[in-house]
């Protein structure tokens, strides 16, 4: 898995999902976003929202990096289970991959707060 689909209704794009392929450790662990920046517009011209429908890292561990790498600001929808368990989720994830698989790319624990 890497859960990362665009849903455009009405003139709205909503991104469910924004998951990792935790089998991998290099760039092919992300969704590739390419197609989204070609446009050149501010991700939030493109993208109405994200919704995250879990915390599994198939579906939410990408987040960091779409975030503080690739550039999306706005608005990021979640339950409020989802919310309370991604950070610890998401930070353990990142220390297992840093530390123990030498992974490249990988976010800081600053980009998950």
């Amino acid at each position: 898995g890497r859960s990362c689909i665009l849903v455009s209704i009405k003139g709205q794009t909503v991104m469910l999902d924004c998951g990792m392929h935790v089998g991998y450790k290099d760039h092919r662990r992300f969704p590739d976003f390419t197609p989204l920046l070609k446009s050149g517009q501010r991700l939030e011209k493109t993208i109405s929202c994200v919704l995250i429908t879990h915390f599994h890292l198939d579906h939410s561990a990408a987040l960091p990096y779409f975030t503080e790498q690739i550039g999306y600001n706005g608005p990021i929808l979640m339950s409020a289970p989802t919310r309370a368990i991604c950070p610890s989720l998401l930070e353990d994830y990142r220390r297992v991959m840093s530390n123990r698989m030498h992974a490249k790319d990988m976010y800081t624990p600053r980009m998950i707060d």
